[in-house]
């Protein structure tokens, strides 16, 4: 058998578990970022399968498939608590009360209330 669709698989397990310890570790940037090289390994991948059917009766292959299998649909479930979390963010923002008098100071806290007039913070070297 070639190596071709084995060495596709591979890849695409190697990339697959790295995209899942980033989703995990809630680095949706950068799991997002392996996007594009993704589609392009499992489209080398079937592209490969295709062009050799005969690979499925080997067993080297089917373990990979099989810990493929698993990998994609873990991928599956950390991607929708991804969106999950994403989608809890927008709401929080979208819901957030909008107010013209928060004023934040030099250390990051929001003063709901104006200052009294004349009175301002001084920048902190």
């Amino acid at each position: 058998m070639s190596e071709a669709p084995l060495e596709a698989a591979r890849r695409l397990e190697t990339l697959l578990e790295s995209e899942n310890a980033l989703l995990r570790a809630c680095d949706y940037a950068a799991a997002a970022a392996l996007a594009e090289q993704k589609d392009a390994l499992m489209t080398a991948l079937n592209q490969t399968v295709i062009a050799m059917p005969v690979v499925h009766r080997d067993p080297e292959f089917g373990a990979v498939g099989r810990r493929l299998n698993r990998l994609v649909e873990e991928n599956r479930q950390l991607l929708e608590i991804a969106m999950q979390v994403q989608l809890r963010l927008i709401r929080l923002v979208a819901n957030a009360p909008q107010s013209d008098s928060v004023i934040y100071t030099p250390t990051g806290a929001a003063l709901r209330e104006p200052l009294p007039r004349g009175m301002t913070f001084a920048a902190q070297a």
